[in-house]
């Protein structure tokens, strides 16, 4: 089935941007999406897929330093955007549980 090839390769792409999330806390993404694209169809090889996970709608993104306050540590602004990575947590339990169902 085509889910089964696809939905992996999507976790990987998703773990690949969690990760660099987690290694670049100066940054704090308020109300940007993520694109999923594929290319392809059920007929293609693996190999011909196109997959990918683009993050877009920036408006709002800022850096830290920007948001920085006296009540900065009392408000967890410090460290990497929790939010985002609870989102992309949440993304990724999803996507396996379709896995795992199919």
């Amino acid at each position: 089935m085509l889910l089964s090839c696809l939905i992996p390769k999507f976790i990987e792409r998703i773990d690949s941007l969690r990760d660099a999330i987690q290694k670049n806390p100066q940054y704090r993404f308020f109300g940007s999406s993520l694109l999923l694209i594929f290319d392809g169809d059920k007929c293609a090889r693996k190999e011909e897929m196109i997959i990918d996970v683009r993050m877009i709608d920036f408006a709002h993104t800022c850096t830290v330093s920007q948001l920085l306050s006296d009540q900065d540590e009392e408000n967890n602004i410090l460290g990497p955007d929790e939010g985002y990575l609870f989102g992309l947590k949440n993304l990724l339990t999803i996507l396996s549980e379709i896995l795992h169902e199919n």
